[in-house]
């Protein structure tokens, strides 16, 4: 997936290394004490960052977790981390563990 449309915007998704972090490459401004970064948002530049240094399900839950604060912001709401943890950890598996006949996976043509 290289792409993901939330609301009426549509965000590119890049994958970043721990070097790219490291070198500050896309200026994520992450300090050592907030460990691994897994993903990032970035609005501003309709973007959507996650770690290449996960596995394919990890990526997938990180990608849900940025939508997830890209609708919170799109509803005008503050960030909550715990909340948006939550949320992406049970609807991944809510939608990797059941079939949806309403999902269109040919968004993209």
């Amino acid at each position: 997936m290289d792409k993901v449309r939330i609301g009426v915007r549509e965000y590119d998704i890049i994958e970043f290394s721990k070097e790219d972090v490291d070198k500050n490459v896309f200026e994520f401004n992450v300090s050592k004490e907030d460990g691994d970064l897994l993903g990032r948002i970035d609005s501003s530049k309709n973007c959507i960052y996650i770690s290449k240094d996960q596995c394919e399900d990890a990526k997938n839950q990180t990608i849900l977790h940025e939508s997830l604060h890209a609708i919170w912001e799109q509803m005008g709401r503050d960030n909550n981390e715990d909340l948006i943890n939550g949320l992406a950890e049970q609807l991944y598996a809510l939608l990797v563990q059941n079939y949806f006949p309403f999902s269109k996976k040919e968004a993209f043509k």
